[in-house]
């Protein structure tokens, strides 16, 4: 679990057609961003348990990287 300060900082827009130029997000310059949309839809539970792995993998990499990793925010799908 992260120590107060250390954890990720979440940024929501206002309305999903705001600015999202990397200025207005105030991300910072030189970094990897990696993108992550998909389906908002729900996944059958097997197909998620098998493909955890994949984005597990995938982030603990964009961490270890101080990447930015931007996403639509929803609580399902991707």
């Amino acid at each position: 679990m992260p120590t107060a300060g250390t954890g990720p900082r979440v940024r929501r827009l206002a309305h999903p057609d705001a600015d999202i130029r990397a200025r207005a997000l105030g991300l910072p310059r030189g970094r990897p961003v990696l993108a992550v949309f998909g389906s908002t839809g729900a996944v059958d539970t097997e197909l998620a348990a098998a493909v955890l792995p994949v984005p597990r993998a995938v982030l603990a990499a964009a961490a270890r990287a101080a990447a930015v990793v931007v996403t639509a925010g929803a609580r399902v799908g991707v």
